[in-house]
């Protein structure tokens, strides 16, 4: 490359900048130090299992703790509880309707076969 061509600043980029030494993490203050692990029985006594249930249930704590923080999780909340019933009413609405047309079928059923019977006896009683 011809010396025409270099850049001024190219001469002053190889210059190396000054570095900051570190530190051991030892020497540095406030360091802790991770112990060693040793195996055989851990130090910390180990907490007795939790049944199923009980864990759904402090999960369950948590989850609705963090969620009614904001207005988005109550409003959530409210949708969720709104769109509930309304499935569950729909569903009461729905075997009421099929209920009343079950009635209303074996009235018209019920009704038939009395006047099948009637007209069956009425021409037996004719001569």
């Amino acid at each position: 490359m011809p010396p025409s061509s270099r850049s001024p600043l190219e001469g002053a980029a190889r210059v190396a900048l000054p570095t900051r030494k570190r530190e051991t993490r030892q020497a540095r203050k406030g360091a802790t130090v991770a112990r060693k692990r040793v195996a055989g029985p851990s130090p910390i006594p180990r907490k007795l299992p939790v049944s199923p249930f009980a864990e759904v249930q402090l999960v369950t704590a948590r989850e609705l703790r963090k969620s009614f923080r904001s207005v988005k999780g109550i409003v959530l909340a409210a949708v969720s509880l709104a769109g509930g019933a309304a499935v569950a009413m729909l569903f009461a609405w729905l075997d009421r309707v099929q209920r009343d047309h079950r009635q209303i079928n074996a009235a018209s059923e019920c009704g038939r076969r009395q006047s099948m019977a009637i007209e069956q006896g009425q021409r037996g009683a004719r001569p």
